[in-house]
């Protein structure tokens, strides 16, 4: 008997709360026609709530998989090759014209350098789409974390040494500022250059 009674106290207070939030018709009973309307309010919301949900899972998905594919693009042989000659500083930005550039093996300088395996040979220039194309996977990767896609810190824990060395090096200043003299060209790499300036300020504040 109490549960009939505690059932019927808590239909009551439904359908008062429904008359509050719905009206009533002449009846005295629930407006049916604004009880449908808050039906289908509720139903779009819980909709759009799901749809939320699974667009940012397919998200997390995708940068993931983008941070993969940069990742194996940056660790090809050929890439940590560049980094590290620019990192030994040995990599020089060189011109015969405006148009005319490309970088050249400082060969006696990468001589004197004992921690290197000079067992293979190794070319003596690099054309500009060799290292655009290195630029180009930092310069990625900082448009998907301008645009949430990646965040900050998975970047800063993965490619911050990388950051650092390659717009640290004086001859890829210098290789920048000419990218940028040319026309319709001065905002080159500067998602690239933000990056290194968020990165650069993380790296200021640790011990």
């Amino acid at each position: 008997m109490r549960f009939k009674l505690n059932h019927r106290y808590l239909l009551r207070k439904v359908v008062t709360s429904l008359k509050f939030l719905c009206g009533v018709d002449n009846n005295d009973k629930v407006n049916r026609t604004n009880l449908w309307a808050m039906i289908s309010t509720i139903s779009t919301l819980v909709l759009l709530i799901i749809a939320y949900n699974q667009l940012r899972e397919v998200n997390e998905t995708t940068s993931a998989e983008f941070a993969h594919k940069i990742k194996n693009d940056l660790y090809s042989q050929h890439k940590i090759r560049l980094i590290t000659l620019f990192d030994f500083r040995v990599l020089i930005f060189k011109s015969d014209s405006i148009e005319n550039v490309w970088f050249e093996l400082d060969s006696t300088k990468y001589k004197n350098l004992p921690s290197l395996d000079k067992s293979k040979n190794i070319p003596l220039k690099y054309n500009i789409l060799e290292i655009d194309e290195l630029l180009q996977d930092f310069e990625d990767l900082s448009f998907y974390e301008k645009k949430k896609q990646i965040k900050i810190d998975y970047i800063y824990n993965q490619y911050a040494y990388y950051i650092e060395t390659i717009w640290e090096d004086p001859q890829i200043q210098k290789y920048i500022k000419w990218q940028r003299s040319q026309a319709h060209n001065g905002y080159c790499y500067i998602t690239l250059e933000n990056m290194y300036t968020k990165i650069k300020a993380m790296s200021d504040k640790e011990p």
